[in-house]
């Protein structure tokens, strides 16, 4: 118990002390006033369960007439009695009447105060009503007597405007892009990869005026913002306004014309509902850009004070799905992620539209139509895609990259074209492949030969003719701007030392040697870890770093023999077994490495070696491998989102490999986490809006993770983890609240025969008992929810008595009053 002035003592006695040292530590302070706050808000009632009403509140910025007004003072200055305290405040109208009111202590020593005032059109019939003319404001004042901001009474004041009708005003900001200055590499900004330097930056400019009716422009990889003027509609902070955006495509599709009304069932369309609030420019999705600037004119004020709503909507390139998102608004898209991005293409147009209901309650539309640009990156660069060529030996390899979004024109993996000239004008040019469909990142290779050997060579593919000491030219057209690098071929060749060849007059053994050796010091490099993890369990630390050592060291070698055979026999047919034992081994050495940096090094190094695999060879039995493992690589270099869309480019580029069970798993994990994390923070975030709005996405994110795993048994009901995703899927849909759906699938579990893990089980009939209690604390219980729940804990318990899951169930029928005498 604390009053202003008061003096505060904290004292420590050490009861062992060295020398002459105090063994009385003390620290003083001082109890100070407060600086009072004030705010206004509406409440919010939901019901729960049994009938329970429960109450919110929400900032409030604008009222209407006939709807209480709840204030709120906080100002621990008054609270000094043990009954709770009263402090008065006044609220004054802009034509000059007032009305003085009480507000209560919300608790015992809360020293926040709640009051009500009701605005009304007539005469007041009571104390706490207030005669407000159309158009009036209300101002809302109380005296904060004690303080730290002015040290004297001071009068603490918030304005409320009473809702007036405006119509709304829509912008789509304009985005376009800015070479940036040609920089020393130390100057650079810094990316994500060390391989990709950016070449442009953006500049959103937000437009003086609506663009209702106009086109602006926007760039494919960048921020889609758009925007809505409604002072109306920005009611409290937890109001809400609908954007709807698609693309040309699907209005192809759908047979609408581009000068048509918006319809909201086209293919593809998306709609993003936020509360107001400035949208930021977001991550953005292509590397050649550094950074975003701000343009144009700005918002003075708070959003909500302004009527400010803004969003940025999500574009990705990708196929157009088969039905619109926006059509429907009765959570079946919840927890899909696709529901809420933009799927397009370079050639589409994109049309933004704004939907709300005039002062007559007629239906009106806001539309803006977008048009697309895009810029291009063009690299020349060593096999690992880690460092710029600028010279190479005959015989080498140049390998390019171009990440051009607007070169994504189908659904396939679509091609780009280089010319390579050399100082005499001969023009040889050089295709390459799409890494991925959609992906926008074009890769591929030319050799550098010897212009005299090259009627010698037979069967060879973007071959580049030279001679010593030729700079070559490449070239990469972009629309009407072209990208040129330059190579310098060196004078002179490389040597090397070839292993077995004067042992072996067949190449393919000599690889295949090599690769055995690799593959053994492999197997060497994993039994050695293995040997020290128990060394390490074992407390033998200097044997364990001697082990972890030996490792890393028989790690290094395997590469060492890789490269070098991939180096003398690159076109070797076992090419694609050999690319992904080295992109293995990268993963390992990644796995091994103590310094950080290091780490991440390999980990990229073997995404661009797996990137590779799949597309040089998409049909070998090492593509869906790599693809699988390229994911893996981004969920240890903690990169989720990225690994997400590689698991579930998985399963759409090979849905009968037997990695997509092993990519469900992952999938369903990824949404579980998220859900969790959000769980986690709403439990611990004090604005109570904030955090209903983090548990209705956990939710979300539950439900996704519970289809996720639900899909294993559907696909691959023989797999080894097919009971235990089961289990998961059953619990993930109860956190979602989906009671039914969770007690289907663990019922799944339960009643198979053919399914002996009795842990397994015990846990599926667990958490039966426990979905069934839940339910009855939601506004929806199953049927016999407490009987369900009594017979799947006495069913456990009977039949899995030695599981911990059994014990579980005995703490809660001894807890759970719901469970007492069902037994009878």
């Amino acid at each position: 118990e604390l009053i202003p002035g008061d003096d505060i003592s904290i004292v420590y006695n050490d009861p062992s002390v060295i020398g002459d040292s105090r063994s009385i530590h003390e620290q003083r302070l001082r109890a100070t006033f407060v600086t009072g706050s004030l705010r206004a808000a509406l409440e919010r009632s939901t019901h729960g369960a049994r009938g329970t009403v429960q109450s919110s509140y929400v900032g409030l910025r604008r009222f209407e007439i006939g709807e209480p007004i709840r204030v709120f003072i906080s100002d621990a200055d008054k609270d000094v009695s043990p009954q709770p305290d009263r402090v008065p405040f006044t609220v004054t109208t802009s034509l000059g009447e007032s009305v003085t009111i009480e507000a209560v202590e919300t608790g015992d020593h809360s020293g926040v105060f709640m009051g009500t005032v009701f605005p009304v059109a007539g005469n007041p019939a009571r104390a706490d009503q207030l005669r407000t003319e159309p158009g009036d404001d209300l101002t809302i004042s109380y005296v904060d007597e004690h303080n730290l901001d002015q040290g004297i009474p001071w009068t603490r004041s918030i304005m409320v405007e009473q809702v007036v009708w405006r119509d709304p005003e829509m912008r789509v900001h304009k985005v376009v892009s800015e070479p940036l200055e040609q920089q020393r590499e130390s100057e650079q900004p810094e990316t994500r990869s060390r391989e990709v330097r950016p070449s442009h930056r953006l500049v959103v400019e937000r437009p003086a005026e609506t663009t209702h009716g106009a086109t602006v422009s926007a760039v494919l990889g960048g921020p889609l913002i758009v925007e809505v003027l409604w002072p109306t509609a920005a009611r409290a902070t937890d109001s809400t306004v609908t954007f709807y955006a698609q693309t040309s495509r699907g209005r192809d599709k759908a047979g609408r014309s581009s000068g048509d009304r918006f319809d909201l069932s086209v293919p593809g369309t998306v709609a993003l509902t936020t509360t107001p609030g400035a949208a930021g420019a977001g991550a953005l999705s292509m590397p050649m850009y550094a950074g975003v600037s701000a343009a144009g004119t700005r918002v003075v004020g708070s959003a909500l004070d302004v009527g400010l709503f803004s969003v940025n909507i999500p574009m990705e390139l990708g196929a157009l799905p088969e039905h619109s998102f926006a059509e429907h608004d009765d959570g079946r898209y919840d927890g899909l992620a696709e529901a809420n991005v933009l799927m397009v293409s370079p050639e589409d147009s994109i049309y933004v539209a704004f939907r709300y209901e005039d002062r007559d309650g007629r239906e009106r539309w806001l539309t803006t139509t977008v048009r697309l640009a895009g810029d291009a990156l063009f690299d020349v660069m060593d096999r690992q895609y880690s460092e710029d060529l600028t010279g190479i030996y005959v015989g080498d390899r140049m390998y390019m990259r171009v990440v051009d979004p607007m070169q994504d024109v189908s659904d396939e993996q679509d091609r780009v074209t280089i010319h390579v000239t050399n100082p005499r004008g001969d023009v040889f040019p050089v295709e390459l492949v799409e890494t991925a469909s959609h992906s926008g990142t074009f890769q591929g290779l030319a050799r550098v030969v010897h212009e005299d050997e090259l009627d010698q060579i037979e069967g060879g593919v973007n071959l580049v003719p030279a001679r010593y000491g030729d700079v070559l030219t490449l070239r990469y057209v972009d629309g009407g701007q072209t990208i040129e690098r330059q190579v310098e071929v060196y004078r002179g060749s490389d040597g090397s030392v070839v292993p077995f060849t004067k042992r072996f007059r067949d190449p393919d053994m000599a690889v295949r040697t090599q690769f055995s050796i690799a593959e053994a010091y492999f197997e060497l490099a994993k039994q050695h870890r293995a040997l020290a993890r128990d060394a390490e369990r074992q407390g033998r630390t200097e044997e364990h770093q001697q082990l972890q050592s030996l490792s890393r060291r028989e790690i290094r070698m395997a590469r060492n023999t890789l490269n070098e055979a991939l180096r003398d026999f690159p076109d070797n047919p076992i090419r694609a077994q050999s690319d992904y034992l080295l992109a293995e081994l990268e993963m390992e050495y990644g796995d091994e490495a103590v310094d950080e940096s290091a780490k991440m090094a390999s980990y990229q190094r073997a995404v661009a070696l797996f990137t590779s695999i799949v597309a040089n060879h998409p049909n070998s039995e090492y593509a869906p491998r790599a693809q699988f493992k390229k994911a893996l690589a981004f969920h240890k270099m903690q990169e989720l989102d990225r690994a997400l869309e590689e698991y579930v480019k998985l399963s759409y580029m090979y849905p009968d490999s037997e990695f997509v069970a092993d990519t469900i798993v992952h999938l369903g994990r990824y949404f579980l986490t998220r859900g969790s994390v959000l769980e986690r923070r709403a439990g611990q975030e004090s604005d109570e809006v904030e955090a209903e709005k983090m548990r209705i996405e956990a939710r979300r994110q539950f439900r996704t993770a519970g289809e996720v795993f639900s899909r294993l048994r559907e696909r691959f009901p023989g797999h080894e983890l097919m009971a235990q995703t089961t289990v998961l899927a059953g619990m993930c849909l109860m956190r979602a609240g989906r009671w039914e759906e969770a007690v289907a699938n663990l019922d799944e579990v339960i009643d198979d025969r053919d399914l002996d893990a009795p842990n397994v089980k015990a846990e599926a009939l667990y958490w039966r008992g426990d979905t069934f209690l839940r339910s009855m604390q939601s506004d929806s219980p199953l049927p016999e929810a407490a009987a369900q729940a009594y017979r799947s804990f006495q069913r456990l318990i009977w039949d899995y008595p030695e599981t911990r899951w059994a014990r579980f169930a005995r703490g809660r029928m001894a807890e759970e009053r719901a469970l007492q005498g069902q037994g009878n």
